[in-house]
């Protein structure tokens, strides 16, 4: 699918030209954090501050590749991998207000987990109930409602809309800090989401005309979407580094500035030119 692909990528390395270079280099600058580890040394007896290593960890490999999917002129893709690098972000910063209870949290999510999945390969014939662990009936009782009867709620116990309410402190109220935390959790990250899910909103981004005899649908790399995955990438990506450059005492002030600071205007006030 070449012939699909490339003339895709140069047409997108062409128009998002800005884009691109600023995620280029924060990707790079988080390698360079990373590998070799230039923050000070973990702290054994904060369990949390293992949690926001293996958070930082994973969102780098989110972010490459959602930027690498946008190049790509996947955007639609490139919003789905935005939506879990938002919560990732958010997390981080939960965990950073709440480390105790994040720490407690994580444990009762595992145990959790093990005692739904102990039901699933009963229900399935996989083992009997004999050959499955016992677990205590209030203990279950009390993490399925921390967690929901099924697991579907989140790790932290907590929303999306709770957990943003309670970390929304650790940004200035001024435009582009809260007020751009908040536009993310009601716009960025809600429309990320219809992408994410069937939905009219997914489904209708698919369709690209119809007449009484045909059906025109989206196929391959396009540059739909891309512009705003690579936008909520950096950011979201960015204020996760900025946290742990925070925690972990990361130096290089202006190598970060001129990473993120300087760049974050060109990509907030960078336009589409039809």
């Amino acid at each position: 699918m070449t012939e699909m692909i490339q003339p895709a990528r140069e047409a997108i390395a062409q128009r998002f030209a800005v884009l691109l270079t600023a995620c280029d280099g924060l990707r790079d600058y988080a390698i360079s954090v990373k590998s070799p580890w230039s923050g000070r040394p973990l702290n054994d007896e904060a369990r949390h501050e293992l949690m926001l290593a293996v958070i930082f960890s994973r969102s780098l490999s989110t972010y490459w590749s959602a930027v690498e999917l946008a190049r790509t002129g996947f955007g639609p893709q490139a919003a789905m991998l935005n939506r879990s690098l938002f919560e990732d972000m958010v997390d981080a910063h939960w965990i950073s207000v709440e480390p105790e209870l994040a720490v407690e949290r994580i444990h009762q999510h595992h145990q959790h987990g093990r005692m739904l999945l102990a039901d699933a390969v009963v229900a399935q014939g996989v083992v009997s109930r004999a050959e499955v662990p016992r677990f205590d009936a209030d203990e279950r009782a009390a993490l399925d409602k921390i967690f929901g009867d099924y697991g579907e709620r989140s790790w932290t116990g907590l929303g999306i809309y709770a957990r943003v309410m309670a970390v929304e402190h650790l940004w200035e109220p001024v435009e582009g800090g809260r007020e751009l935390l908040h536009f993310y959790r009601r716009l960025v990250h809600r429309e990320n989401n219809q992408l994410l899910h069937l939905s009219s909103f997914s489904m209708g981004e698919q369709v690209r005309g119809q007449t009484d005899t045909e059906l025109a649908l989206a196929l391959g790399p396009s540059s739909a979407h891309v512009e705003k995955a690579l936008i909520a990438a950096y950011w979201c990506f960015g204020q996760l580094i900025s946290l742990i450059r925070d925690t972990f005492g990361l130096g290089d002030t202006e190598g970060w500035r001129a990473v993120y600071d300087t760049p974050l205007r060109d990509v907030q006030s960078a336009k589409v030119r039809e």
